[in-house]
């Protein structure tokens, strides 16, 4: 059994290609009652982190960020600081 099943949650994967689709995948993902967003590492989260970051707050979705640049821009990590 999956962690998530343990406790109790749904994930749905969200793509976005390009920046300018943020907003509106991250809306029409709230619409279907998503509760949170983690952003999975990648070059484009990475490079995106202030804007993911900003779209979500907008949204009032918390977001998790593995990045620093993330969590500065106002999302959360998933790890202490060290």
């Amino acid at each position: 059994m999956s962690a998530a099943k343990i406790l109790g949650l749904e994930l749905e994967r969200v793509e976005v290609e390009a920046p300018s689709g943020l907003e509106l995948a991250i809306n029409a993902a709230k619409g279907r009652g998503i509760q949170a967003v983690y952003v999975w590492p990648s070059g484009f989260t990475f490079s995106f982190a202030k804007e993911i970051s900003d779209v979500t707050t907008a949204s009032g979705l918390p977001s998790m960020h593995f990045s620093k640049e993330g969590v500065l821009a106002g999302g959360y990590s998933p790890m202490p600081p060290t």
